[in-house]
């Protein structure tokens, strides 16, 4: 009856060997999360579309540094961590794809305000590059990581903002290794834009998302720097939160003002106005396109208004100095210029019934504002980040121009063929009327007809002069020539 207990034994061990190294590899993947997370580290993970962001934290006691563990998803352009509760002063690090797009730049920065903020070069923050430390573009779960290891030098209990004038609550822009609840805000940049540079002041486009958190710093903390383990430190998607919580967010944000201003303004130059030539040109009402080039006017400044909100969020566009701010302020202006020539050439046309230099000013400007405005976009999205909406920039504008163009010609040409049938119309009566003064005659008097009358010719004279009535003498000279098309004059026989 146990005949089968050797063969059950000997399956038995088989599987323990065939798993033996499965269980190993299990036991020292646990051991290693459990360690990170029950050493002197606290750290920070929250989970997204695109994976997880992470902070992990040891500072040290005796010299004040604090090394960094950071990893995101490379599909956003940038993640960052700041210290604070706000970003105005707030000591950022900012992570983003190197130029060849295979590693990471790490660049310290602080803002003056909720605005992009700016490279500190003297953070005292670094890569952390030891041997055994992983820093760069990471898969993991297939996922493009990034993942750096930092350290910053003497940052506990230092001002952060370095003069600046800069109001803050008090202690947020310090880091206090003995706070319990150390104050962190995080972000995620957009995921439409690519952003690989080796520059650490490299343009950052607005965050998709961002929130904040707090550390507990005293449970991060060891006393001297050979305490702190640095591969340990470096471990790669390995992180749980451990002495962290978040405290506000997270929330989704955008970049609005960009796009808004871009809708306004390409769409009054591309599609509003050429509504309005087509409204006096072709179907010849004055009134609807005076509405719809002053509507298009009012757009304009508005656009003109968010354009310049849009510049102070950014460094390369907050001095107001580049080609495309330029060209699309001095476009609006010339455009509300040339809306008074057209108002001012209507007042004195409807009193006067006459042309006015208003209005040819009016008539060639327009054009030329129009073009400016339109090739202004293309600089704008060159100069926002966005080349990239170029292409179906430039197909709308080329859909819109050419079939405006040809609608124009079409209209001229209609115009043209009825101005030629007045002219001919008139070169008709005039020649009507110079024929009729030089004298005209209707019936044809016969020879005797007068001398019949002239006798009373019985019934013969009688019928004869019921026959032919005289009006006026008949021409001898021949009619003007007519200046028409295919007609000419021909003698009178």
């Amino acid at each position: 009856m146990f005949s089968g207990s050797p063969l059950v034994a000997v399956w038995t061990v088989l599987t323990a060997l065939i798993l033996l190294p499965f269980g190993c590899a299990w036991e020292h993947s646990q051991s290693l999360s459990r360690d990170a997370n029950a050493s002197s580290t606290s750290v920070f993970v929250y989970n997204t579309v695109y994976g997880n962001i992470t902070l992990a934290v040891t500072t040290v006691q005796d010299v004040g540094d604090m090394y960094l563990h950071i990893e995101g998803p490379a599909e956003n352009s940038w993640v960052g961590f700041g210290i604070g509760t706000q970003m105005d002063a707030s000591l950022m690090w900012v992570v983003y794809r190197s130029a060849d797009g295979k590693g990471v730049t790490l660049c310290s920065r602080i803002a003056t305000d909720n605005i992009e903020p700016s490279h500190e070069p003297n953070s005292g923050c670094s890569i952390n590059d030891g041997d055994g430390i992983t820093n760069g573009i990471v898969k993991e779960n297939d996922k493009d990581m990034f993942v750096v290891n930092a350290y910053c030098k003497g940052i506990n209990n230092r001002d952060l903002t370095r003069g600046r004038d800069i109001k803050l609550d008090a202690g947020a822009d310090k880091v206090d290794f003995s706070n319990t609840q150390q104050p962190f805000i995080f972000a995620l940049g957009p995921t439409d834009r690519k952003l690989q540079s080796d520059k650490k002041g490299a343009d950052l486009r607005r965050h998709s998302m961002y929130g904040k958190f707090s550390l507990d710093l005293t449970k991060a903390t060891v006393k001297t720097a050979n305490d702190v383990d640095q591969k340990d430190l470096a471990m790669v998607g390995m992180w749980e939160n451990h002495n962290a919580k978040i405290t506000d967010g997270p929330e989704r944000d955008s970049d609005w003002s960009g796009p808004v201003h871009s809708v306004l303004m390409c769409g009054t130059f591309v599609i509003l106005f050429p509504l309005g030539v087509i409204f006096l040109r072709i179907v010849e009402e004055v009134k609807w396109h005076a509405w719809m080039q002053g509507s298009g006017s009012v757009l304009l400044v508005a656009g003109v208004g968010v354009g310049v909100y849009a510049s102070k969020e950014y460094n390369h566009s907050k001095n107001i100095n580049n080609p495309h701010q330029l060209i699309g302020l001095a476009a609006v202006g010339i455009t509300l210029i040339q809306l008074g020539f057209g108002l001012t050439h209507h007042l004195l046309f409807t009193k006067t019934q006459r042309p006015s230099i208003f209005g040819k000013i009016h008539l060639y400007m327009g054009p030329l504002v129009l073009i400016a405005g339109t090739v202004n976009g293309f600089l704008g999205f060159n100069f926002s980040g966005g080349s990239f909406h170029n292409l179906m920039y430039g197909i709308i504008v080329a859909v819109v121009f050419i079939g405006l163009a040809g609608a124009l010609f079409w209209a001229q040409k209609k115009k043209n063929r009825k101005r030629r049938r007045v002219e001919d119309r008139r070169l008709q009566d005039e020649a009507y009327e110079a024929f009729k003064h030089q004298g005209g005659y209707m019936g044809v008097r016969e020879e005797g007809d007068d001398d019949e009358h002239e006798h009373g010719g019985g019934h013969g004279g009688g019928h004869g002069g019921e026959r032919g009535h005289m009006l006026g003498e008949m021409p001898r000279e021949p009619p003007p020539e007519y200046a028409g098309r295919g007609i000419q004059g021909r003698d009178i026989v």
